[in-house]
């Protein structure tokens, strides 16, 4: 045999032993060293892992990663990981479907004073820490907006979690753990993708509370594109499932703090929750909700079409009020109820489905339709204070008792272009004094035009005045935005003293009482009072 032939026979035989070896040197601890060494200089945190076994079949396997933060803080760590893919796909010399499981994954998220997470720096690369002008001392430093975006390359991978933990830290608050995680993830070429995931939640250091399960499952179909989420070309199904849910979770996913603390103060402690829909491109679908909480309960089913949902059926709630959930519910809609409000008892809200819509696609307030909505308030013990309590002083029905009892007949409404259109309704203050309000409440440019009728008859007894005809109202303009909304204090003023005046005895006064009803009419008018909703009053049976 030649000499050359000897020596290509050689260089092949060890071509094919390195290529062979390839997954054990990879395997050995100096390699694995220079990995993480690789890795970290990349991160402010610091990642380490156990061991590192690779084959050209079996695929990668690693054993006790550990990610810890800048203070040196885990927040992060999994028993083990392994990705079921053969050498020559991880090399990219193939292509095939990517099969990562995780196993007994820890996630630790601790709050930091500036409402980020820990995990949050353990990531990002060092050159994050420049200063400002590091970042804006170069015109080279501005992305340009006339860039072009890079092709995303085709990404294939089936990942499960088994038995995950997620803690979150909060901060003067109790932690919050996500337990017994299962999940199965599928994803084909950033155009599709399918989840199924189960856990448990516990909102509490000393596991007094009983766990929370959440079930999800669902798919998204063209999802993604080189610009990034891509809702309008998507076709979203999706089912979840979950049992006393409380609100504070809920911060977990961006849900700012004073929002879910109104939600818990209405709905009256955790909610079950049970969702399913299907929305495609926005335009076409169905959703479906029901939630069940101590003090709350709504079902709601609806289709989309076009861009708009609309509803199924008519969507019913039931609130029963506290105090606290009063103030959630009724301030800065109406002056009157600024204070604590607990009902006798269950508020009931109807809306019917004929002429409902709501514009999904391209949401704005001022499209939103509601044909008909009625909701029945009842019998209300209002708080003493603020906006109510100023009013019964001016009719000398101030009192010394923590609440007042109102008496509401139901409230019909309708909204049309954002402007919500409120019927009369009629409320009976303390057995005493018969009032009623209607008026306009335009949602998108933030304004009220409410109006107070105060009836005759209760006015005559307030003020002990003679001769006046209880068919009488009295009407006191409510102005202003959603949050300062008041009555007209120099209209009122005008009014009543005109009262008082026309029916004195003394015949100056009494013309004087004539001039001033006379001006406030021509200066601010009185529209037709709308006929009652409700006959007879429920007072008055």
């Amino acid at each position: 045999m030649k000499l050359w032939h000897k020596i290509l026979a050689a260089c092949i035989v060890a071509a094919v032993v390195v290529v062979g070896l390839l997954p054990i040197i990879a395997s050995q601890s100096l390699v694995q060293r220079y990995a993480m060494d690789t890795v970290n200089k990349r991160i402010r945190g610091k990642l380490t892992f156990g061991r590192m076994n690779v084959g050209w079949y079996s695929g990668l396997d690693i054993h006790e990663l550990e990610l810890k933060d800048p203070e040196n803080r885990k927040v992060a760590s999994c028993d083990r990981l392994q990705i079921a893919s053969s050498l020559f796909s991880l090399l990219g010399l193939t292509s095939s479907t990517t099969e990562i499981t995780c196993k007994s994954p820890q996630l630790i998220l601790i709050e930091e004073d500036n409402g980020h997470y820990s995990i949050e720096r353990a990531i990002h690369a060092p050159k994050d820490e420049q200063t400002p002008t590091e970042h804006t001392s170069s015109a080279s430093a501005i992305p340009s907006t006339t860039a072009k975006k890079e092709a995303i390359s085709p990404f294939f991978v089936n990942c499960a979690v088994e038995q995950g933990t997620v803690t979150v830290t909060k901060k003067n608050k109790d932690d919050i753990r996500v337990r017994e995680l299962t999940a199965k993830i599928s994803i084909s070429g950033f155009k599709k993708a399918s989840v199924t995931a189960s856990a448990d939640i516990q909102c509490d250091k000393e596991n007094k509370t009983p766990p929370i399960r959440i079930s999800v499952q669902g798919t998204a179909t063209n999802f993604w594109n080189q610009n990034g989420l891509n809702l309008e070309g998507s076709e979203i199904e999706l089912e979840t499932h979950i049992t006393e849910l409380p609100m504070n979770v809920l911060e977990l996913f961006g849900v700012p703090k004073e929002t879910t603390e109104k939600a818990a103060a209405l709905l009256g402690g955790p909610a079950a929750t049970h969702a399913t829909g299907k929305i495609v491109s926005l335009k076409e679908g169905n959703i479906e909700l029901a939630l069940q909480a101590p003090r709350f309960k709504s079902q709601m089913a609806t289709s989309i079409k076009d861009g708009v949902m609309r509803l199924q059926k008519p969507m019913t709630a039931e609130c029963s009020l506290t105090q606290d959930a009063g103030k959630v519910l009724f301030k800065g809609v109406n002056s009157l109820f600024a204070s604590g409000v607990q009902s006798e008892q269950p508020i009931t809200i109807w809306i019917d489905n004929k002429g409902f819509q709501v514009p999904v696609k391209s949401f704005s307030k001022d499209k939103i339709c509601i044909q008909n909505g009625k909701i029945d308030l009842g019998k209300l013990r209002i708080q003493s204070g603020g906006a109510l309590d100023a009013f019964l002083g001016i009719f000398n029905l101030r009192t010394s008792a923590p609440y007042t009892l109102c008496w509401f007949t139901p409230i019909y409404l309708q909204m049309q272009h954002g402007n919500l259109i409120c019927q009369r309704c009629d409320i009976m203050l303390e057995n005493t004094l018969h009032v009623a309000t209607w008026g306009n409440v335009n949602i998108p440019q933030d304004r009220v035009d409410m109006v107070v009728g105060v009836f005759g008859d209760g006015l005559a007894r307030a003020l002990r005045l003679e001769g006046l005809s209880p068919s009488y109202v009295m009407q006191l303009p409510v102005r202003g935005t959603m949050a300062t909304a008041s009555i007209d204090k120099t209209s009122t003023a005008a009014k009543l003293a005109s009262l008082r005046m026309s029916g004195s005895q003394n015949t100056t006064q009494s013309l004087i009482g004539d001039i001033l009803g006379l001006a406030t009419t021509v200066t601010s008018p009185d529209a037709p009072v709308p006929p009652p909703t409700t006959s007879p009053l429920p007072w008055e049976i």
